[in-house]
C-alpha cells in the first residue's frame, strides 16, 4: 500500500482521500492504486454474482415443480366408478385385498373423503422410487405474503395395537420439503401441522380397518382388510419366531 506524501499514512485501494490527513492523494498515488482498485471491483462483483446465482437457485428450488392445479391426476368416468366400487368394497371388509394407484388415491381422497372446506386445496399422493408415500399440498408462506407454494411431507406407514388388534396408526415422516428444497428436521414442526386437515374422522375410521399396507412405486398402494382369519394368522405366525 503506498503511503501519503504529507503523513506518510499508508491506504487502502478504495482511497481518494488520506485516511490520516485528510488531503486528497496526488495523481501518482491515485495510479499506483488503480490496479488494486480493479482488482477489489472485480472480486466484489463476483461475490454479488454468486450470492445472485445461489438466490435464483433456492428459488427455483421453491417453486419448481409446482403442480396445481395442471398436475393434479384425473381419472376417466369409468375408472372413477371403480375406484370407487373398490373403496366402498373395501370400507366394508368385502375383499382381502385392495390395490389402488397413485392416481385413484388422490382422486377418491379429493373427491370423497376430504371435507368441503378444504376442497378447494387438494392433497396430492405419490409415491417416491424408494417406495414411501408423499402428501403434498399448497401452504400460504405467511399470512402476509399470499404466495402459495408446494408443501410434501414423506414419510412410511406405522402399525400399532389397540385392544389387541393391530391398526395403521400413522405414517413416521422420513423427509419434509418445500418445493424440491429439503428442510432440516429442525424445521419440521413448522410444516407438519398443517397436513392434520387432511387427518378427518373418515381417514381415521379408514386406516383402524387396514392390517397391513404395503407401496409399492410402480403399482400403488395394496391395503390388507382386517379380518378374524387374518388377524389370527398372524397371531399364529408371531408366535413361531
Amino acid at each position: 500500500m503506498p503511503s501519503c506524501k504529507y503523513c506518510d499514512t499508508e491506504n487502502e485501494p478504495e482511497n481518494i482521500f488520506c485516511k490520516g490527513c485528510g488531503r486528497k492523494l496526488t495523481d501518482d498515488e491515485q495510479l499506483e492504486l488503480q490496479p488494486q482498485r480493479l482488482s477489489h471491483r472485480i472480486f466484489s462483483k463476483f461475490i454479488i454474482l454468486m450470492i445472485l446465482c445461489l438466490i435464483s437457485y433456492f428459488g427455483y428450488a421453491l417453486v419448481y415443480p409446482a403442480f396445481f392445479p395442471s398436475k393434479l391426476p384425473t381419472l376417466s368416468e369409468k375408472a372413477l366408478l371403480n375406484a370407487e366400487d373398490k373403496l366402498r368394497s373395501l370400507e366394508f371388509r368385502r375383499g382381502k385385498n385392495y390395490t389402488f394407484t397413485q392416481q385413484e388415491a388422490t382422486t377418491l381422497y379429493n373427491s370423497i373423503i376430504l371435507e368441503k372446506e378444504y376442497k378447494r386445496n387438494p392433497l396430492l399422493i405419490t409415491i417416491p422410487k424408494d417406495n414411501s408415500i408423499a402428501f403434498t399440498r399448497l401452504i400460504k408462506i405467511s399470512d402476509s405474503i399470499p404466495i402459495l407454494i408446494p408443501a410434501t411431507v414423506i414419510g412410511i406407514p406405522v402399525f400399532d395395537f389397540d385392544k389387541g388388534n393391530r391398526i395403521l396408526s400413522g405414517f413416521h415422516i422420513q423427509k419434509v420439503k418445500i418445493g424440491e428444497l429439503p428442510l432440516p428436521k429442525s424445521l419440521y414442526i413448522y410444516i407438519t401441522p398443517k397436513f392434520e386437515c387432511y387427518y378427518n374422522k373418515r381417514v381415521k375410521s379408514f386406516m383402524s380397518k387396514i392390517f397391513d399396507l404395503k407401496i409399492e412405486h410402480n403399482k400403488g398402494l395394496i391395503f390388507t382388510v382386517k379380518t378374524k382369519k387374518i388377524y389370527m394368522d398372524f397371531i399364529h405366525s408371531a408366535g413361531n419366531f
